[in-house]
């Protein structure tokens, strides 16, 4: 059995919906109940009463999700402990927000940087796994404690080779579903009537910005990523608002960092 496997059947168990932990967790609802089936069979138990409207625990699944929580908050302990090194600053990120802003970071041997879906990061803040979580998301948790904040500037963004009309082009998005790049995209396609435009999703920043490089493509992204990068340029007369991005910890760590434009930075006592 597979620490990704428990990770599933805790996600279906909270949730309480094989539909929500799959879109949650950004797996297709038939891996997770393969996933599911495995886990009952290893186990030689029924852990889950299917209905039309979701799934309930039986008594042995109650058990085992005991069992479950329990691992789980040892596997998140034991990654920080054997990746720790000299005090190692641990930081979760998302992908957009690791490949805009995280990347020095990623080379400083005193830093180690996890890239994961939102839901995992926030678990493994509160696991002592991570230090630092750094999201385009809103947190209202009384364990965490939001220590900095900035505005994060974006655009509509093709190849600078790119001489084609706005509706000729592909749209290239992330997979990622709270992704606020792609929110904007799919906002502004639902809002000027063209959601019959062609959308690829794709699960890496450095796919997306390749694609959107060589190719009839457009998307939104960090005027950041933009200005670093010389085979891309901003569409004119197409503003976006800006989006947040928010640093966290727990509400009992007493360190303190600042995020700028240029990336995440201890600040000193």
């Amino acid at each position: 059995m597979e620490i990704n496997d428990l990770k599933i059947f805790y996600e279906v168990a909270k949730l309480g919906s094989i539909s929500k932990a799959a879109e949650k967790l950004e797996y297709v609802q038939s891996n997770v109940s393969k996933r599911i089936l495995k886990v009952e069979d290893e186990m030689k138990r029924t852990l889950f009463i299917r209905k039309n409207n979701g799934v309930k625990l039986t008594k042995d699944g109650e058990k085992f999700l005991k069992k479950v929580e329990v691992v789980l908050s040892d596997f998140s302990i034991m990654e920080r402990t054997f990746l720790e090194d000299n005090q190692q600053i641990s930081i979760g990120a998302t992908n957009s927000i690791s490949y805009s802003y995280l990347q020095q970071s990623i080379l400083n041997e005193e830093i180690t940087v996890f890239t994961k879906p939102i839901s995992e990061l926030i678990r493994m803040l509160k696991s002592g796994a991570i230090d630092v979580l750094v999201v385009n998301k809103k947190i209202e948790d009384i364990e965490i404690k939001e220590i900095s904040k900035i505005s994060e500037t974006i655009r509509w963004v093709k190849s600078n080779q790119n001489k084609s009309e706005f509706i000729e082009n592909k749209i290239i998005i992330s997979r990622d579903r709270e992704c606020p790049y792609r929110l904007e995209v799919l906002k502004y396609l639902k809002e000027n009537s063209l959601e019959d435009m062609a959308i690829i999703e794709v699960d890496t920043m450095d796919l997306l910005v390749s694609m959107i490089e060589s190719g009839t493509a457009i998307t939104v992204l960090p005027k950041k990523i933009i200005d670093m990068n010389p085979k891309l340029e901003a569409i004119d007369g197409m503003d976006v608002q800006p989006v947040d991005i928010y640093v966290y910890t727990l509400m009992s760590n007493q360190q303190s960092f600042r995020l700028t434009i240029d990336g995440l930075t201890k600040k000193q006592p």
